[in-house]
C-alpha cells in the first residue's frame, strides 16, 4: 500500500510539475496575448476612423459635384445672356449704321442738290462704305466665334 501511495505521490508530483509548466506558458502567452489585444484594439480604432473619414470624404465629394453642376448651370445661363446681349449690341450697331447710312445718303443728296462739290459727296459716300465694312467684319467675327 505504501508503494501504491508513493506511486500516486509521484504521479501527483508529475501532474503538479506539468501544471506549473502549463501555467508558466499561459502566463508568458498571456503577456503576448495582451499585447496582441492592444494592437488589435488600436488597429480597429484606426480602421473605424478611416471608415468615418471615407464617409465624410464621400459626402464632401457629392456636395462638390452638386456645386459643380449648379455652377455649370449658372455659367450656361450667363453665357446665354451674354450671347443675347451680344446680339442686341450687334442689332444696335446695325440700326445705328442704317441711321448713319440714311443720314449720309441724305447729306449726299443735300450736298449734291445744293452744290456740285464732288469731294464732299465722295467723303460722305466713303464714310458710309467704311461703316458697312466694319459691320460686315463684326458679323464675320460673330459667325466665326459661334
Amino acid at each position: 500500500m505504501m508503494s501504491m501511495f508513493k506511486e500516486i505521490e509521484k504521479k501527483v508530483f508529475v501532474v503538479q510539475e506539468e501544471y506549473k509548466k502549463t501555467q508558466e506558458m499561459i502566463d508568458n502567452h498571456k503577456v503576448e496575448l495582451d499585447k496582441t489585444k492592444e494592437e488589435y484594439t488600436k488597429l480597429k480604432k484606426a480602421m473605424d476612423e478611416l471608415r468615418a473619414t471615407e464617409v465624410d470624404a464621400e459626402y464632401k465629394l457629392q456636395d462638390t459635384k452638386k456645386l459643380a453642376k449648379e455652377w455649370e448651370m449658372k455659367v450656361k445661363t450667363f453665357k446665354k445672356r451674354l450671347d443675347e446681349i451680344h446680339i442686341m449690341l450687334l442689332n444696335t450697331w446695325i440700326s445705328m449704321f442704317k441711321c448713319f447710312n440714311f443720314f449720309c445718303n441724305f447729306m449726299t443728296y443735300m450736298f449734291s442738290v445744293v452744290s456740285s462739290d464732288v469731294s464732299m459727296h465722295y467723303f460722305v459716300f466713303s464714310e458710309s462704305k467704311r461703316m458697312l465694312l466694319i459691320l460686315r467684319n463684326s458679323k464675320r467675327l460673330q459667325v466665326m466665334s459661334n
